[in-house]
């Protein structure tokens, strides 16, 4: 059985890697803790407040959830963040770049964590996939914009 927390888990074991050889733990640290708050707050509204999904293996408050769950969520606010910064350093600062960098790395996340979890079904919704997708793009919008603010 192939389990999402898996893909996450090398997702942040590369992108650790990565920024700490580019000094960038600091940054890191951030999104991570980010990704913990933020992602425990989405789930607090869309899986205790509005039913949209729900955690088939990881109830939601329970060990697995904060251990699992959490964890990944931190995960998912470094991946926005650190790969919306690289995609900036790479092609240089202006609109037209950071409107790249939001689609792709949105694009990018969407399939890496959804794609595996239509055949793993860690989580299931209670949507139709349309709202799925076009929720993804407020919600990485969110994660960056409070990572901008804070650092």
């Amino acid at each position: 059985m192939i389990r999402v927390r898996w893909f996450v888990w090398a997702l942040g074991v590369t992108l650790l890697t990565v920024a700490y050889f580019r000094g960038e733990l600091r940054e890191l640290t951030i999104s991570f803790c980010l990704g913990m708050i933020g992602g425990f707050f989405f789930d607090i509204v869309g899986v205790k407040m509005m039913n949209l999904w729900y955690y088939s293996r990881q109830p939601f408050l329970s060990w697995k959830y904060f251990s699992i769950v959490v964890s990944a969520w931190g995960v998912f606010g470094v991946a926005i963040n650190l790969l919306w910064e690289w995609i900036i350093a790479l092609m240089g600062p202006s609109l037209r770049v950071s409107l790249s960098a939001f689609i792709v790395v949105t694009l990018i996340l969407l399939l890496f964590h959804e794609l595996p979890n239509l055949k793993a079904r860690n989580w299931k919704y209670n949507t139709p996939a349309w709202l799925v997708i076009i929720g993804w793009f407020p919600m990485v919008m969110l994660f960056r914009l409070i990572f901008i603010v804070i650092r």
